[in-house]
């Protein structure tokens, strides 16, 4: 069915194996051509007739490519072939975004052989009464089969070609998203070498403890330069950020007092680039009788200063603070500081890399589910708004914050599956047919076979897999009910349900947050995990609102409970809303969500 002179084809071969097929059952006789009038695919097991007048025939091909050239050339009305009215021909254009990619040829009888058709047998040395024997067996259609049937053949042709497109789209999905969490996996493996899976704040003062037992220094200080981060996506790996100030010993505890005693030393704390060689250490034995820290007499009287210095940039400093025994600090004690000091620069180094790479790939895996929720404005920013309130409800489970972290994860990619459904049914603003509700409800397992080939995030498929399965057994994909569903697919439900009831959709308005919260609780031990519901609903309402508000893309979720509130008379308490208002909404929200449209 191929042929060797294959160029660009304008639509697969598995593809074109499926029409012609199907076109073949009805006597109909495809081929396709290129953009440039080449063929690419043509069913050689269809209709004798055509596979022998193909094969044999130069005049017979000469008259497909002038249809083939005048589809391409867009002529309104191309002239008939000079065969007759015996066959007919059609040459429909395949459009891709309104420009021409190739062509799909059909031919079938369409009547009884003519004169005309037996001139152009003579002419092109074929045997009519072969050819009309050989097309006796096909089904005759009348002379507007193109009018009648073509467009629908057009529709299959593009049809085929967008899942094609999608399914593209789902391999370069999920070969980016392979490629980012190997980077990111990468980033994780050589940070355990570095000692990055305890937080700097911890691996400092381990660090100090262990210099306070084997040198003479009463203190040890490490005073940090913490650039903020740059998009701030690498957050939530990392709760809480590198202290600037980290004290071991009989050190004084002010950072104001630290950094301006790194600054007499001249080791300040800066970003900007050094000036000239920056000196290893700075050592004053008689710190108590110099001037310039006659402020810190009282307490100071031994000091070695070490920058942290790296590729022109300051990082920091380690100071080292008087001595146990009164005595001096001996250039011995200095360069076993200096090589320790060392250390902690590679340390703070490497901790700078890591968060601006996890900053990147995690920026680029909000970016990768933004464009997804983009595909509907009114789901835009949910993914990131159900990540947080997973990871808050997790938080509130009692999980260990590694294990919150992959909850958010899994928040972030519980709807990836969204990228191989059609935007028509996504946006659609109307009511959806079974058939588009069943294309709908495959996004989670379209989801989860994207994320199977990818080994480092085994753990989140169920969240994406089953967090539209319900306590009652009556969710999808699976119908699973009570424990059976993970624990994560549970938690998900519930942050994905109440975002859906407290952001405007395409098909009905936001719910106010008492309403949701309302809503939860009805449908604790039924849709949701009941114990799940009791800890999500401790939560403070208001603490949970502004949570979703700050999140990233959370814009159109505020404005879409603003937009509510107004319709509902205007105020966000239960109370101040007519109970007609309200019985039409939750009665709205009811039926929808018995449809599982969350």
């Amino acid at each position: 069915m191929r042929l060797p002179s294959v160029a660009i084809a304008p639509i697969g071969e598995s593809s074109a194996r499926r029409l012609m097929v199907h076109w073949r059952g009805a006597g109909v006789w495809l081929a396709f051509w290129n953009a440039r009038g080449r063929l690419v695919w043509h069913d050689r097991q269809g209709p004798r007739v055509w596979t022998r007048l193909l094969v044999h025939s130069g005049l017979v091909r000469s008259e497909i490519r002038r249809a083939v050239r005048g589809a391409l050339a867009r002529e309104a009305s191309p002239a008939p072939p000079t065969w007759g009215s015996f066959l007919g021909l059609a040459a429909l254009p395949i459009l891709q975004r309104k420009r021409i990619v190739g062509v799909v040829t059909a031919a079938w009888r369409q009547g009884e052989p003519d004169e005309d058709f037996q001139r152009f047998c003579d002419r092109a040395r074929l045997d009519a009464q072969a050819i009309v024997q050989a097309a006796a067996v096909l089904p005759s259609y009348g002379a507007d089969w193109a009018t009648q049937w073509g467009a629908m053949l057009q529709f299959m042709v593009q049809q085929a070609r967008e899942s094609e497109e999608n399914a593209r789209q789902i391999e370069s999905f999920t070969r980016n998203l392979g490629d980012t969490y190997e980077e990111l996996n990468l980033v994780y493996s050589v940070g355990g070498m570095l000692s990055l899976d305890d937080a700097p704040h911890d691996m400092l003062q381990r660090l100090g403890r262990e210099m306070l037992t084997v040198c003479k220094a009463a203190g040890i200080v490490f005073v940090q330069h913490v650039e903020p981060a740059s998009g701030g996506f690498a957050a939530p790996a990392r709760e809480v950020r590198a202290p600037r100030c980290v004290c071991v010993g009989q050190a004084p505890e002010d950072p104001a007092t630290l950094r301006r005693l790194a600054e007499t030393m001249g080791v300040g704390v800066g970003s900007l680039p050094l000036e000239g060689a920056a000196p290893s250490y700075v050592l004053r034995n008689n710190a108590d009788e110099l001037p310039e820290f006659s402020w810190a007499a009282d307490w100071l009287d031994h000091i070695v200063a070490l920058p942290l210095d790296r590729d022109g940039r300051r990082l920091g400093a380690m100071i080292a603070l008087n001595r146990t025994d009164g005595g001096d600090y001996s250039s011995i004690e200095v360069k076993f500081l200096r090589a320790l000091a060392d250390r902690v620069t590679s340390f703070l180094e490497s901790q700078h890399l890591y968060d601006e790479l996890a900053d990147l790939l995690m920026g680029l895996l909000h970016a990768l589910i933004s464009s997804i929720d983009a595909k509907d404005p009114y789901t835009c920013g949910h993914s990131q708004r159900v990540a947080a309130m997973s990871r808050r409800l997790a938080q509130a489970a009692g999980f260990e914050p590694a294990e919150c972290h992959r909850v958010y994860l899994a928040g972030l990619l519980h709807d990836v599956g969204k990228i191989g459904i059609p935007d028509a049914i996504l946006c659609k603003p109307g009511k959806l047919t079974e058939e588009e509700f069943r294309i709908l409800r495959k996004h989670p397992e379209i989801g989860a076979r994207i994320l199977s080939q990818i080994r480092q995030v085994q753990d989140l498929l169920p969240g994406v897999l089953y967090h539209h399965e319900r306590m009652d057994g009556r969710g999808y994909p699976h119908r699973l009910a009570g424990k059976d569903i993970p624990l994560l697919g549970r938690i998900i439900c519930l942050a994905d349900c109440f975002d859906a009831m407290t952001t405007n959709r395409t098909y009905r308005s936001a719910l106010p947050i008492d309403l949701a919260l309302a809503e939860v609780r009805r449908c604790a031990g039924t849709q949701f995990d009941p114990e799940l519901a009791e800890k999500f609903l401790e939560m403070d309402p208001k603490t949970l609102l502004a949570e979703l508000n700050g999140a990233p893309g959370s814009e159109a979720g505020g404005g879409a409970r603003a937009d509510a509130v107004r319709e509902l008379g205007g105020h966000e308490s239960v109370g101040s809303v007519s109970p007609q208002s309200l019985g039409a909404v939750v009665k709205g929200w009811q039926r929808l969500q018995r449809r599982q449209l969350h």
